[in-house]
């Protein structure tokens, strides 16, 4: 891949990030408590945030395994148990300290796009 690629893909994830944030800071802290998905477990507008923070974090676990020759994930991992279990992992969180996680996240995922290897990719 060239740098120019991974260029656009950075830019690419920043303004997506941007357009989230602006889009997630502009809601008043009831529609950030207001159910969104009720289908099986009820999530707000925060349960989400916080729901992304934690998969963009194992996104760069699954990169360092990949990187290392190991599977991502471990056999018989299920995709709904695991996001089942999220909000108690995570607990409530308030918005602030989510974008501060979502910010340090996204800065640890840019540098591993920075570190990949054109093979890599």
């Amino acid at each position: 891949m060239t740098v120019d690629k991974q260029t656009q893909y950075k830019q690419k994830i920043t303004q997506a990030r941007t357009s989230f944030q602006n889009l997630v800071t502009s809601l008043t802290e009831e529609q950030l408590q207001a159910p969104v998905i009720s289908e099986g477990n009820t999530w707000t507008a925060l349960d989400i945030v916080a729901h992304l923070l934690e998969n963009e974090r194992g996104m760069s676990i699954h990169v360092h395994k990949i990187r290392q020759g190991k599977e991502p994930l471990p056999k018989g991992f299920d995709l709904e148990k695991w996001n089942a279990g999220l909000k108690e992992r995570m607990g409530a969180r308030p918005l602030p300290e989510l974008l501060e996680g979502l910010a340090q996240t996204r800065a640890k995922t840019l540098e591993v796009m920075e570190s990949l290897k054109d093979d890599e990719w």
